[in-house]
């Protein structure tokens, strides 16, 4: 019986995660452009929603008096310059630890996360790639390649610091 009731536990927990996994698609326009890979947004029930941009990691900007990354102000701007004014389609899985919605970003056909990408103004964040497809993580891999290759935004530095690393040698 004990059995029974553990393997009932975890098919109730199992179908938990995969129904909080069931994406969410929704339109919003963008209240504020927070950083390189997050924007606050107004859609769903007229709420909003702070919302971070899978499978991508931007500079991080400064916090509490301590200085940001390099490029992580042109890596805002370039965000704010591709949605500002335009109206978003947001498909979510679910969210963060820091209850930000975890989305993919369209603004028509253009994936903001992999045009951040593209433009050396994020990197591919290999800890979530997950959340693309295979074809879609090569293709935002090839993107970093080519925009490191070319020496675009952040890869004209000689070697840029992942944000991943520049926020673990922070203090806390």
């Amino acid at each position: 019986m004990r059995v029974l009731r553990g393997l009932l536990a975890a098919l109730v927990v199992a179908w938990a995660s995969f129904a909080a996994a069931a994406p969410i698609e929704f339109l919003a326009s963008v209240v504020r452009v927070t950083d390189g890979d997050t924007i606050v947004v107004e859609g769903r029930d007229d709420r909003r929603d702070k919302v971070r941009i899978v499978s991508i990691d931007a500079p991080e900007k400064g916090r509490r008096g301590l200085r940001g990354q390099p490029y992580s102000e042109r890596s805002r701007q370039h965000l704010v310059n591709m949605v500002d004014g335009k109206t978003l389609r947001l498909v979510s899985r679910g969210y963060d630890d820091y209850g930000r919605v975890l989305a993919r970003v369209w603004v028509g056909g253009t994936d903001i996360g992999l045009a951040q990408v593209c433009a050396g103004y994020a990197w591919v964040f290999e800890a979530f790639v997950e959340q693309l497809s295979p074809a879609e993580q090569q293709t935002y891999r090839a993107c970093q390649i080519t925009a490191r290759t070319e020496k675009r935004g952040l890869w004209r530095e000689s070697q840029p610091t992942p944000p991943w690393v520049w926020r673990h040698s922070q203090p806390r």
